[in-house]
């Protein structure tokens, strides 16, 4: 575990996805440093995990927002994609599950994705909850604890 302070680290995860795909991809962030303990390549996979996902499903726009919210870090990814139906949300963190065969097939993905970042967000104490409209896109919120003791 290190101190992460998440605006460079961001910035550089964004960068990176930038050059795979070209698309609009956004940080958002009011402060600076927003510092969390965490191991840094666990966070990173959870949020490349993330942006992958926003990536297959939005043919728009990407916009990531840090923020501090009390005694928690809160990560923000949005898309403005096709969106998970309601229903499929409950399920959407079991392991090998995909919402959409046809959808899945055509994207690629093995359904593990969700999971592997909620077992990871376990592992640093955090939460992660998705909101999703059909049509209108998906939010995933991760939560982090500002404290830097562990």
């Amino acid at each position: 575990m290190s101190v992460v302070n998440l605006v460079p680290f961001c910035q550089t995860i964004l960068k990176q996805m930038k050059q795979v795909d070209k698309r609009e991809i956004s940080l958002h962030y009011e402060e600076s440093p927003i510092l969390i303990l965490a191991d840094e390549l666990k966070i990173k996979q959870v949020i490349i995990i993330l942006l992958d996902n926003a990536i297959k499903y939005s043919h728009d726009k990407i916009d990531v927002f840090l923020d501090k919210n009390g005694d928690n870090v809160i990560v923000r990814i949005k898309d403005y994609g096709i969106g998970i139906p309601q229903e499929e949300i409950k399920n959407i963190f079991e392991r090998f599950y995909r919402v959409d065969k046809a959808r899945s097939r055509k994207t690629g993905g093995s359904g593990l994705g969700l999971y592997i970042a909620k077992s990871i967000m376990k592992l640093h104490k955090g939460e992660i909850k998705i909101k999703s409209k059909q049509g209108e896109g998906t939010e995933v919120e991760l939560i982090l604890s500002a404290s830097l003791e562990f």
